[in-house]
């Protein structure tokens, strides 16, 4: 157990055995960690010239854990409910995860265009968030947390998506560029709608969009299935400044099957804003709760 500081010699972890770097811990140039035993990291930074490339069990425990370069591991998991957070950063960096990635708490933050590759994602609680890419099925149960962007952005999945459970897809609009002023969120391979739609307005764009405004939020390679249990294809949602948008997705859609569309923005009439915003704070069971890092 290293409990900080900084670390430039080999660590190899023998199967049965446990490794851990937390506290701040930052493994710099010249530093390996290998082998097949289980690693738990918390605070702690892979900065670029050190190895990490292990075949066993990858555990984050509290703190922000970065890899500043590409590594490669057996599976990832979370502590259940933790405030932990992963951090792959840099538009060449790749984290490798032969086994399954499961976020149970906390958040995964992707930086710069950063990749992990995996078996399977699943987002069981937590947020995954940020701009970068995940090559691989991923799925979110539970309360999980889909946010592209860094405020805003883009993830894309090359992959299956399945979003269910009483998960979210949060989203923010704060001007007309897909992926640069609002977020979108690509799906490669079939994408599957669940749980509730969440769309806030950013940077005072809420006093320049205009009804006729299309904003694509969310495609797919091929027509999106199932549905947002807070707002069918053709329905309205409530944003945070008590606006509403017209929300298609799937077969019948105007905007195409594939894609996720908001349009038709209009201002709520009153009586009916205070019952739409109850009805909104009832149904948003989790809102996205960004984490600078």
């Amino acid at each position: 157990t290293l409990g900080g500081g900084t670390q430039t010699g080999s660590f190899s972890v023998a199967a049965g055995s446990e490794l851990w770097l937390t506290g701040g811990s930052n493994q710099n140039s010249g530093s390996s960690v290998t082998g097949a035993g289980k690693v738990t990291l918390g605070g702690t930074t892979i900065n670029s010239g050190s190895t990490y490339n292990t075949t066993g069990e990858t555990h984050l425990r509290g703190g922000v854990t970065q890899f500043n370069t590409s590594a490669t591991t057996g599976s990832v998991t979370t502590t259940t409910g933790g405030q932990n957070t992963l951090v792959v950063n840099g538009a060449t960096t790749t984290l490798t995860v032969s086994g399954a990635v499961t976020q149970s708490g906390g958040y995964t933050t992707l930086e710069g265009g950063a990749l992990i590759v995996t078996s399977s994602f699943a987002l069981n609680d937590g947020t995954l968030q940020g701009n970068g890419r995940i090559t691989g099925p991923l799925t979110a149960t539970g309360t999980g947390t889909i946010a592209p962007g860094a405020s805003p952005g883009h993830i894309t999945v090359n992959g299956s998506t399945v979003l269910g459970g009483s998960n979210t897809l949060a989203m923010e609009v704060g001007g007309l560029a897909s992926g640069v002023d609002y977020d979108l969120l690509t799906v490669n391979g079939v994408l599957t709608l669940g749980g509730l739609l969440d769309v806030d307005f950013i940077n005072g764009f809420e006093n320049s969009v205009q009804s006729t405004d299309i904003f694509t939020i969310a495609t797919s390679t091929s027509s999106i299935l199932g549905a947002f249990s807070n707002v069918a294809s053709g329905s309205q949602l409530i944003t945070n400044f008590s606006s509403l948008f017209r929300v298609y997705y799937g077969a019948g859609s105007p905007y195409g099957a594939n894609n996720l569309v908001l349009t038709e923005l209009e201002a709520v009439p009153e009586p009916s804003r205070a019952l739409l915003l109850l009805g909104g704070l009832l149904g948003v069971i989790m809102r996205r709760r960004r984490k600078a890092v």
